[in-house]
This record gives structure tokens, C-alpha cells and sequence, in this order.
């Protein structure tokens, strides 16, 4: 079975530990693609793996 997970700008914010504006600045940066559903910002777990593999 697939998983496919979406975090919440705050919910990636507090993974990171770091504040939800500098979430914001990356996804502007395009370091972060997010995914729009209607109005909500979610962003997918290969997103946050990647990042954190780019930072090592």
C-alpha cells in the first residue's frame, strides 16, 4: 500500500523547529514546493526528506 503524506506549514515548522515565516520563506525561495488543496498549503514528506538531505 502507498502512504502518501501531507504536513501543514506548522506542523513542517515544528518538525524543523524553526518558525513558520522561515517555512514560508523557503516555499517563496522555491527550496519547498508546496501543494494547494483549495486554499490550504500542505506540504508533501518527499519535500521535507529532501530538504533535510540537501542541509547534511
Amino acid at each position: 500500500m502507498i502512504r502518501v503524506e501531507f504536513f501543514t506549514v506548522d506542523q513542517v515548522a515544528k518538525m524543523a523547529q524553526v518558525s513558520r515565516a522561515t517555512i514560508y520563506r523557503m516555499i517563496a525561495k522555491n527550496e519547498i514546493k508546496p501543494t494547494k488543496f483549495g486554499n490550504a498549503t500542505r506540504i508533501h514528506r518527499d519535500q521535507i526528506d529532501r530538504q533535510s538531505t540537501e542541509k547534511e
